[in-house]
């Protein structure tokens, strides 16, 4: 399997985000993410990076 280091994460329908935030938690991906989507996944992930 290859591993996922990073994401860059941009998204207008922004239900289920608490759910991806999960998923890169469990594997240890650092996420890169833009304007409302960010702020949205810090929710959940608060090492989010915004762009």
């Amino acid at each position: 399997m290859i591993k996922i280091n990073r994401a860059l994460v941009s998204v207008s329908d922004k239900t289920s985000l608490d759910k991806l935030a999960e998923v890169f938690q469990e594997f240890n991906v650092e996420v890169f993410s833009t304007g409302g989507t960010a702020k949205q996944l810090q929710q959940y992930l608060p090492e989010v990076k915004d762009l």
